[in-house]
């Protein structure tokens, strides 16, 4: 099977998956937007990396606007158009997907689905509450309607979504409001490549 994972920040543990699924025989590709400034896991090829696994990013020109709303559309739609374009030239049969704007959910969506394949929504967050949480900063009118506005976008990507994932089941009560079908939903918590993290002395104060 064809498999792209894809994480718009890098994060440690998606890359980890991408190398597990990729040792059990799978045509793996890890992308992420490499613009995007976070602490990123291993997300370039290491030795003793299968075969089968290939990595690839995409980049805005100069750095990611975080905080400028229309720059920050702006970059979400041309790395959004780009990953599409990756995901495509793999001819993946499965795209699974996380920490991604709705933008970007949505080009790989449609690109999953126009090419026969299956798109796996990942949820992270519940990105419309979040937009109400930053956007109501500023006033609360301002937020509650971004947090309608993106909702619809939202609810849409995830019950058209051939499966999701969330990392917790606090999701699932909102996940049934919306009509995203339970038997096609998994809870699966996030968790950490302990085997990646540098061990280093133990530095203390002593109490005494």
């Amino acid at each position: 099977m064809r498999i792209v994972v894809h994480d718009y920040v890098g994060y440690a543990f998606p890359a980890q998956l991408a190398r597990a699924l990729a040792r059990r025989g799978h045509d793996v590709l890890f992308l992420h937007c490499s613009s995007f400034t976070a602490g990123k896991g291993l997300v370039d090829p290491t030795e003793g990396d299968p075969a089968t696994l290939s990595f690839d990013s995409v980049r805005v020109a100069g750095s990611f606007a975080k905080y400028d709303v229309r720059r920050r559309i702006a970059h979400e739609r041309e790395t959004g158009r780009e990953l599409a374009r990756r995901v495509a030239a793999f001819r993946a049969d499965v795209v699974l997907s996380s920490n991604a704007p709705l933008i970007v959910q949505r080009a790989l969506l449609q690109t999953a689905h126009a090419h026969g394949g299956r798109f796996v929504f990942w949820q992270q967050d519940v990105i419309s509450a979040a937009a109400r949480r930053v956007l109501g900063r500023r006033s609360r009118l301002v937020g509650a309607t971004a947090e309608r506005a993106v909702a619809v976008l939202e609810r849409r990507l995830l019950r058209g979504s051939d499966a999701v994932v969330v990392i917790s089941e606090d999701f699932l009560p909102l996940l049934r409001r919306w009509g995203v079908d339970e038997a096609r939903t998994t809870v699966i918590e996030n968790w950490a490549p302990l085997d990646e993290l540098p061990v280093r002395p133990q530095a203390n104060q002593c109490v005494c």
